[in-house]
């Protein structure tokens, strides 16, 4: 008996309707999943859009059980896996970053270098115009522009 053989006959432990039920729910999660974020109520990098996609994969999954198509699990498994993936990497960088707020907070120390560097990129610089003849103009005046240091 081969692999696949083995995974289907473990998924069919599952009464019928109750597949196509997870199958359906699975659409819905998915196509929720996306209108959500055509309408910008959910972010596509946050957790929340990987966990929504990862279970509505899941539910696919499982609703193959009943009516096997090789392709669908394939791209079902591989839908898990990226949402498990991307779950992973953004618990791990979220808890990084947390910590190393955590530490600095404690010992009141300034940042080191590199944590200056990262909060600079991820701050809106105050910018200033100057025009090249009479200094500092008002901002949306026509000039060069200079980050403020």
């Amino acid at each position: 008996m081969t692999a696949i053989q083995t995974f289907v006959q473990a998924l069919q432990i599952f009464p019928a309707g109750f597949s196509a039920g997870l199958g359906i729910l699975g659409v819905g999660l998915y196509i929720g999943n996306y209108v959500l974020i055509a309408l910008n109520r959910v972010d596509s990098r946050a957790v929340g859009y990987f966990l929504v996609n990862t279970l509505a994969a899941s539910c696919v999954l499982i609703s193959l059980s009943r009516e096997f198509n090789f392709a669908s699990a394939l791209i079902q498994l591989f839908w898990i896996s990226l949402g498990l993936l991307a779950i992973a990497v953004r618990m791990g960088r979220s808890a990084r970053a947390y910590k190393g707020v955590q530490a600095h907070a404690a010992c009141r120390r300034p940042l080191p270098a590199c944590c200056r560097r990262r909060a600079r990129r991820r701050a809106p610089v105050p910018r200033v115009h100057v025009s090249p003849l009479r200094g500092p103009k008002a901002k949306g005046a026509k000039g060069l522009t200079l980050p403020l240091q």
